[in-house]
């Protein structure tokens, strides 16, 4: 691995990442969003060793199925235990491998943390159902889990989704193979070594590499439970690569969005501006997230000092490397994505679209990394093909409306189905529109606000199933009826 030079390394770096997983010519560079120093390389799981991962998850998973739920949830408490114990070493390594800031890495290791707890008492509350049948008979359901279920995770929140892309499964009776996006794999690794000791040998497996192996889980035969979290048209491609196996899977897709912040009249242009920040999710992961409100709706009569004000907070955010102390916003995940990013403002920008006037970006960081200042747009036509194309970084395109008519179509364009806000001091008229965006997770004057147990997820192409709740422990398991007689008779 490279030398990170100025980069103050926790004295427990090596061993987050098991040393097996580095290959010094291996083909999966790892680099550091903030400077663009390569850290080193990951050798590339084969097909022949996700075969043998699936076939060792199998043979744990009979074993911990057999466990009582109650036994599988404490084991999962423990596991919660251990990402508290280990928070800055975790929060470290994110930071590094993903970019987003170390303050925000922190609180997503608390966040895990409560999550697994809340899913642990979740799993131990599930009750199956008794149908009454007579004397002499049951008639009852179970819940059994599929056997290995497989999740292919977005970059963006890499501890955070290696914890939704595995405990749900875990809690419910199943083996998992995790495979992290290639861009920041080592919090999934890391993960992995961490519970090895309050698992089952095997039970968690990690499989590292590229679109090829992420085809590979999508059409493993064993793997019956698939998640992705990630774009559409990825789920697309690897919908098609599972019909090619042979069997029928069970998907949920967590996909992006095109996701509106509609504002009604009357609202504080420095209460909006601050509010996008956060709704741009800038301080979490520079504008790469599926919930990012990135489709800004004003009044037109306050169209141009709204504008102004989210500029100025923009301008006022402080970039720099992920893990200094004092940045509010990090780089982008790679170079190749700030190349996507880039092109897209280009070809908007070809279109009509154009900055908003304004202080100016904030300066950008000496260092080589992935950096771009978040931008405020103003022109692009709602009918482009590219005002439905959803950016993934930290661009906002804004457009302003006069009338109830003019902000519906607005809506109809703007919303892919995954999440959106609305603000106002009219709260019956919020609502009213809140109940008619298209979205599966929708705020009324709050953004980025999850509520524990509440489910979250999206709607058509943003995606099926939903995650954080009840239903994502459900979905890991299938129904099983059985009617029974107490003794040998003739049924009725």
């Amino acid at each position: 691995m490279a030398d990170l030079g100025a980069i103050e390394l926790p004295s427990t770096w090596d061993r987050l990442v098991d040393r097996a997983s580095w290959a010094e010519d291996g083909p999966l560079p790892v680099f550091d969003p903030s400077t663009g120093t390569e850290m080193g390389r990951l050798a590339e799981t084969s097909l022949p060793e996700l075969d043998a991962m699936v076939e060792l998850a199998a043979a744990a998973q009979v074993h911990w199925a057999g466990r009582a739920p109650e036994e599988r949830a404490s084991a999962l408490e423990d596991v919660a235990s251990l990402l508290v114990l280990n928070r800055a070493e975790l929060a470290f390594l994110e930071a590094v491998d993903s970019g987003n800031p170390l303050a925000s890495c922190q609180r997503d290791v608390e966040l895990c943390a409560r999550y697994v707890r809340h899913w642990s008492a979740l799993a131990r509350g599930l009750t199956t159902r008794n149908f009454p049948v007579g004397a002499g008979a049951l008639a009852f359901e179970e819940l059994v889990p599929f056997g290995v279920a497989g999740a292919i995770l977005a970059y963006n929140k890499p501890l955070l989704f290696a914890i939704k892309g595995c405990v749900p499964a875990l809690l419910m009776g199943n083996g998992v193979v995790l495979k992290p996006a290639p861009q920041t794999s080592l919090v999934a690794l890391a993960l992995r070594g961490l519970v090895a000791g309050l698992l089952p040998a095997g039970l968690l497996q990690v499989a590292v590499g590229g679109a090829d192996i992420a085809l590979a889980v999508a059409a493993h035969p064993e793997l019956r439970r698939i998640a992705f979290t990630g774009s559409a048209p990825v789920a697309l491609a690897l919908q098609a690569r599972a019909a090619q196996s042979g069997v029928v899977k069970s998907f949920t897709w967590e996909l992006g969005g095109v996701n509106p912040f509609v504002v009604l009249p009357g609202m504080a242009p420095a209460v909006v501006a601050e509010a996008m920040v956060g709704a741009m999710s800038l301080t979490s992961t520079a504008g790469q997230s599926c919930q990012a409100m990135s489709r800004l709706l004003v009044p037109k009569a306050s169209f141009a000092s709204v504008l102004g004000s989210v500029t100025e907070h923009f301008a006022a955010l402080r970039l720099g490397p992920a893990y200094h102390r004092g940045t509010q916003m990090g780089p982008l995940v790679s170079a190749q994505h700030r190349e996507r990013v880039a092109d897209w403002v280009g070809r908007a920008q070809a279109e009509g679209a154009r900055p908003w006037a304004g202080p100016g970006p904030g300066r950008l960081p000496a260092a080589d990394g992935y950096f771009m200042a978040p931008l405020v747009l103003a022109g692009l036509a709602p009918t482009s093909r590219l005002w439905a194309t959803e950016v993934f970084g930290p661009v906002v395109v804004a457009a302003p409306w006069e009338d109830e008519d003019e902000l519906t179509t607005l809506l109809a364009l703007s919303g892919t189905g995954l999440a959106a806000t609305v603000w106002g001091e009219d709260y019956a008229r919020c609502l009213d529109i809140a109940r008619r965006v298209r979205a599966g997770y929708v705020w009324v004057n709050s953004v980025s606000e999850h509520v524990l147990g509440m489910p979250f997820g999206g709607t058509g192409d943003s995606g099926t199933g939903r995650e954080e709740a009840q239903e994502t422990l459900l979905s890991y398991s299938q129904s099983r009826s059985i009617v029974s007689r107490l003794a040998p008779g003739r049924s009725s």
